[in-house]
Formats: C-alpha cells, sequence, structure tokens
C-alpha cells in the first residue's frame, strides 16, 4: 500500500503511534499532495502530531459512518466531547465526571447519566476517541461507570482532537439545518466545469466503489465522456485497480482476483469448491486443478511473491 493509499484509508497517521510510518509519509507527502489537491481537491495536514487527508465526499453514503456508532446521541456525544477537548491542553489529563457534567450542562435536554443506555453510548463514544488516538485511559476502567454512574475513569488529552472535525468556511454556528453542511465551498464558480467538476468525478470513484448515473449528474458523466481516458490511466496508476467506465456506470476494480466459494448441497457432509478468476473484467469458472493452479501461479508472479 503506497502513501496516498494509507492516507485515504486511514483518518490520520499520529507521531506517537507509528513514528516510522510518520516520517515516511512526510517524506512522500510531496507527490501525495499534487494528486491530492489537483486531482481530489483534498488538503493535507501535517505537524509535529499528526499528518492527516481531509476526505470530504462529493457525496455523502451511508457507509461512511462510524462503524462503532448506532445511535445519533453517540454523535451528539461525540461533537460534546471534542468541544470539551478544545478547552484543554494536551497531555492534560481530566476524570470522566468533568466530562458528564459538561455534556449534561450543555446538551439541549439534559443527560441523565443514571440510565444504563445513556452511560454505554458514552463510552462507546470514548472508547472510540481512544482507538482514534485523541484521549488516553491513564488510571481505571470505563466499566465502572458502565455499572454505576459514580464510576471514574482518568484520561489524558493527546491534542489530536483539534484536527478530527474539518474545517468550514463560515462559522457553523449560523448554520440551522444539517443541509447547511453540504454547502460548497466554491464561490462564484460554475461547479459543473473546471476544477469543481474533476475534484467531484475523482472523489466519487476514490470515496466509493462506483458512480451511477441516477445518482449523479449529466456534467459528471459529460466529464468521464472526453477525459475518462485520462482519468482511467491516473487512478490506475496510483492504486491497485482497474477503471470500468460504461454509458451509465463508473467504478474501479481490482485487475486480478482468485474467488474460491464453498458449496454444500443440503446440508450434505461435505463441502464443493469452486474455483473462479476475475480478470478485471468478469468472473470466470475454472474446471479443473491444472488451470486453478495456472492462474494461482500467475497471480503471485503478478504480485511479485
Amino acid at each position: 500500500m503506497n502513501g496516498l493509499e494509507i492516507l485515504l484509508s486511514r483518518r490520520w497517521i499520529l507521531k506517537s503511534e507509528d513514528k516510522d510510518l510518520y516520517y515516511k509519509l512526510r517524506d512522500e507527502l510531496g507527490e501525495i499532495r499534487k494528486f491530492a489537491s489537483d486531482k481530489l481537491g483534498c488538503v493535507i495536514t501535517e505537524n509535529s502530531l499528526l499528518i492527516k487527508m481531509e476526505k470530504i465526499p462529493a457525496v455523502a453514503e451511508p457507509f461512511m459512518g462510524i462503524r462503532e456508532f448506532s445511535a445519533n446521541e453517540e454523535y451528539a456525544f461525540l461533537c460534546m466531547l471534542l468541544m470539551f477537548l478544545e478547552d484543554k491542553d494536551a497531555q492534560e489529563q481530566f476524570i470522566l465526571s468533568q466530562l458528564t457534567e459538561y455534556i449534561a450542562a450543555n446538551m439541549p435536554n439534559g443527560v441523565d447519566w443514571t440510565m444504563y443506555i445513556n452511560r454505554r453510548r458514552l463510552i462507546r463514544v470514548l472508547r472510540y476517541a481512544v482507538d482514534q488516538g485523541m484521549v488516553a485511559v491513564t488510571d481505571g476502567s470505563d466499566d465502572a461507570f458502565m455499572d454505576d454512574a459514580y464510576g471514574e475513569v482518568l484520561y489524558e488529552n493527546t491534542g489530536a482532537s483539534r484536527y478530527f472535525m474539518r474545517s468550514f468556511t463560515k462559522d457553523i454556528m449560523e448554520y440551522t439545518r444539517p443541509e447547511d453542511f453540504h454547502e460548497s465551498d466554491w464561490f462564484d464558480i460554475n461547479e459543473d466545469r473546471g476544477i469543481a467538476r474533476r475534484h467531484r468525478v475523482y472523489k466519487r470513484l476514490v470515496f466509493a466503489p462506483g458512480m451511477f448515473y441516477d445518482t449523479g449528474t449529466e456534467e459528471d458523466f459529460s466529464y468521464l465522456k472526453y477525459y475518462g481516458h485520462r482519468l482511467a490511466e491516473d487512478l490506475e496508476k496510483n492504486f491497485d485497480c482497474s477503471v470500468q467506465i460504461h454509458r451509465g456506470s463508473a467504478c474501479d476494480t481490482l485487475d486480478a482476483l482468485a474467488i474460491y466459494q464453498l458449496i454444500r448441497p443440503q446440508n450434505a457432509k461435505f463441502v464443493t469448491v469452486m474455483s473462479y478468476i476475475w480478470n478485471g473484467k468478469k468472473k470466470q469458472m475454472l474446471d479443473n486443478e491444472a488451470e486453478v493452479e495456472s492462474h494461482g501461479r500467475k497471480l503471485n508472479w503478478e504480485n511479485g511473491s
């Protein structure tokens, strides 16, 4: 996986967690920034704490949410946590009750921490924050709070939370509806032409499995019609994929993939292994062991193993 793919697949690279990778990516940032800025319109943040590519999708998809969360309240608690940490210095410690008091005081209808479901949701958010490197557990266990509203845990702010949210061109306190967050950053520019359209099309193919005519715009597919060959070259050069552009859709796929299907007919005591090969365009069934072995050697050779 190259540096560009690493920054696309991860929220950020923290120096404190992977110093070697941090310095490796920093050395490659020149080339990475060129593609990220010119093709995707993505800003890369680099400082002594982390390296992060700001990945703002052209179209928000359901799978782009935080997988660890299962309720809207957890997103609200996360925002409250980020606000709470905003006033904390890096390496500054705090106890859990300070956070719960802050959330209860700032949530519109308050929060009843004697309710187990609220404590469980907050712990899920805090565990996510720990996993992302925004806070660290210094002493105690969050299970204590899960069992009792008066349970305490000592946390430490790492400073990374300041870079979790994207930057906005306007004061979000002026926003009154969710749609306001989708407002374009392109002022006085025709978004269906030029660089704005290019960024949108590249983002749709890089950030999602593909784009389809019924969820896109005619201008996006017009771009693919005239510049699809150049786009395919760009993506196939930078990623291990094969770009497929059709009349009503476009997607990027693997060049080659071995596929095995296990079939157990009518609860039999045996399974049958069906072998296939994906050549970047279609799935083909392999009929015999020699053919399977031949394709296996070919895939290994192409992958350099």
